[in-house]
């Protein structure tokens, strides 16, 4: 009974997938100097898969292969790092050092995106509040957010390149991922048993 439904809810989350593709959330960044905060204008963006490409859309077999229990959380983002700094030096941004506190707060970010995908917390306050959370506490210069779901149909490797090519295919998150003034990042990633869910911290500290 249990594998049944899971064929059927990977056949519905396809069926979502193949309509609605790609989730990404609106980039968002934040600059504090002198205890002065400036938003950046941010615009809603989604993007669909291009189900024609063998490489990344899904197939028949996908269909009605159940999505797993669990993922390689640490393998996928270890590859959306690795792709991250990649495209970075490639336009000569300069590299991205992992930093845990940033980690700490991608992962409270993704597994709050489950609830509501937003840049706005589920208590309604801006994704920022969590650098003032006592086990994140980061001071920064700037700061910025991207978020990414989407139905997991294939595999750790697949996924992880899906989400980051949404993220490079949309002009907010792509600038906030080659910004050459960020010095530090943080990937957390949050699997339900059907959607993933993956959030990207930069941030350059005080």
């Amino acid at each position: 009974m249990k594998r049944t439904n899971n064929i059927i809810r990977s056949i519905l989350g396809l069926f979502f997938l193949f309509i609605f593709g790609l989730a990404i959330g609106y980039g968002f960044s934040l600059f504090e100097e002198n205890d002065t905060k400036t938003e950046e204008p941010t615009t809603q963006t989604e993007v669909e898969t291009n189900t024609d490409d063998d490489e990344m859309g899904p197939n028949f077999i996908d269909l009605v292969t159940p999505s797993p229990d669990s993922v390689d959380i640490e393998r996928i983002e270890n590859i959306i790092f690795n792709m991250v700094n990649d495209l970075r030096e490639e336009l000569g941004a300069g590299a991205v050092v992992r930093n845990e506190t940033l980690r700490l707060a991608a992962d409270i970010r993704a597994i709050e995106t489950e609830e509501s995908f937003s840049h706005t917390r589920p208590d309604g306050t801006e994704p920022f509040t969590v650098f003032e959370e006592q086990a994140t506490f980061y001071p920064y210069y700037m700061v910025g957010e991207n978020l990414a779901m989407a139905t997991y149909f294939r595999d750790d490797d697949h996924m992880a390149k899906l989400i980051f090519n949404g993220w490079v295919d949309s002009p907010d998150h792509y600038e906030t991922m080659i910004n050459p003034d960020f010095q530090e990042i943080g990937i957390g990633v949050h699997y339900d048993g059907e959607i993933l869910y993956a959030t990207q911290f930069f941030g350059t500290p005080r």
